[in-house]
């Protein structure tokens, strides 16, 4: 009954943590994320919304191609608007979708590319391009993640980077608590348990879980051979047989050796205190936290059930500027941002994992960073987030929507823990 109830606080966590907003952040419109301050557009400029920020390594990289690029076009500028997480841009755009104040260019997370098509209307490449021009773009990436950006309705994103799962911790902690990461590494299970040893050995808390919410929950029912969607679009998740991670890594939170952070920040944050002693976070954090000798990475355990199918995400560009001029100038822009020598030059300077093939194959051999290292095997390992188009928003307000009816559910039995599920698929198949 006791880790019932727990799988059951660990999903209302996982949930109000996803609907509270990160910082109060507001809509971009022609005043963008408070990560940029207000921003003046012109009527000429596009704004390109994407959840880099500023003051990361990655976003003063790309504002300095941004600037670059617009030195040869000054009559339509690329404005760069840090929005924030994949979900806090899905948010604006439905917002601003109806009142005329849309982004000439944005960057859409792999798992939301179907619920951002049904909300906007972004520009078919093939209307504003050749189609030589656009097939020889396009023959740059694996054709495993064109096919899971894809429209029926035409070629509307270019894919930009990749997004893994990594391990982030505290060496020192694992010194103290006796631990050799690549057992660590070996296995969730065994993350577990390092994390009662850190809990147990130090002051600090064992685990914290910083990633988003619908993406931890695939990860942790992939462990036990599980999805939120099958190949169908049916929901699975309330299957019996793929409750156990859930089960085991709520007893770490009605233990209290394991938290999850309010936002990616908050767990980098606890990591360089040494408040925490491992932290689950995208791999792009590692431009941010490896600067640190006390802090090392390992990959996403390998050993699972479905370890072919670890859910990797990373984001695509799509084109919703109205007018032709603006159109082609955001084209270029992209055009430009993909170039092999660019994207390269990105994952040296701030990690990013470039999602095209050649670029990722240079980047694959450099052997520069510990951290990209741990990205590339997990991508090798994965399977993207979009095969079955799971649509975050939509996620998110069912599960908000059933938790009352879910967390008042009798879950003493099997019987009433899938009593609880079949009811909540049932909402997501309506």
């Amino acid at each position: 009954m006791k880790s019932r109830t727990a799988v059951f606080v660990l999903i209302a966590i996982f949930l109000l943590t996803a609907c509270k907003p990160e910082n109060e952040e507001s809509a971009p419109s022609q005043t963008p994320s408070p990560q940029t301050g207000t921003v003046v557009l012109r009527s000429s400029d596009i704004s390109f919304w994407h959840p880099f920020s500023a003051q990361s390594a990655a976003g003063k990289f790309l504002q300095d191609q941004i600037e670059a690029f617009n030195l040869n076009h000054p009559d339509n500028q690329i404005v760069s608007q840090p929005v924030g997480s994949c979900e806090i841009i899905l948010r604006e755009i439905d917002e601003s979708s109806t009142d005329g104040s849309l982004p000439g260019l944005v960057w859409i997370c792999f798992g939301a590319n179907r619920a951002f098509q049904e909300t906007a209307s972004p520009i078919d490449l093939q209307t504003i391009s050749s189609s030589d021009q656009l097939q020889n773009v396009l023959t740059g990436f694996d054709p495993l993640l064109l096919e899971a950006i894809s429209s029926s309705e035409g070629t509307a994103a270019i894919p930009l980077n990749i997004s893994t799962p990594v391990i982030f911790y505290r060496t020192d902690l694992f010194t103290q608590s006796g631990l050799d990461p690549l057992s660590v590494s070996a296995g969730w299970d065994n993350v577990l348990n390092a994390a009662y040893l850190l809990h147990d050995n130090t002051n600090a808390t064992g685990l914290t879980l910083g990633l988003d919410s619908t993406w931890m929950m695939e990860l942790l029912l992939a462990e036990e051979g599980g999805r939120m969607l099958d190949s169908s679009g049916i929901p699975v998740f309330n299957d019996r047989s793929v409750m156990g991670s859930l089960e085991k890594t709520a007893g770490l939170f009605a233990d209290e050796a394991a938290t999850i952070s309010e936002t990616p920040a908050h767990a980098a944050t606890a990591l360089k205190n040494g408040t925490v002693g491992m932290a689950v976070l995208s791999h792009e954090w590692g431009a941010e936290l490896m600067g640190s000798a006390e802090i090392g990475v390992i990959p996403w355990p390998q050993n699972s059930v479905s370890a072919a199918d670890i859910p990797f995400s990373g984001g695509s560009l799509y084109i919703l500027a109205e007018e032709q001029i603006k159109q082609q100038t955001a084209l270029e822009f992209v055009l430009y941002l993909i170039e092999d020598e660019r994207l390269i030059q990105w994952s040296e300077q701030a990690g990013i994992l470039p999602a095209r093939s050649a670029a990722l194959d240079a980047v694959r051999g450099s052997g520069a960073s510990a951290v990209v290292d741990s990205a590339i095997t997990v991508y090798d390992h994965g399977a993207i987030r979009t095969e079955y188009g799971i649509p975050y928003l939509a996620v998110q307000e069912i599960f908000t929507s059933t938790l009352d009816d879910i967390l008042l559910q009798s879950v003493d039995t099997d019987e009433g823990l899938t009593e609880a599920f079949l009811k909540l698929s049932d909402r997501m198949g309506n």
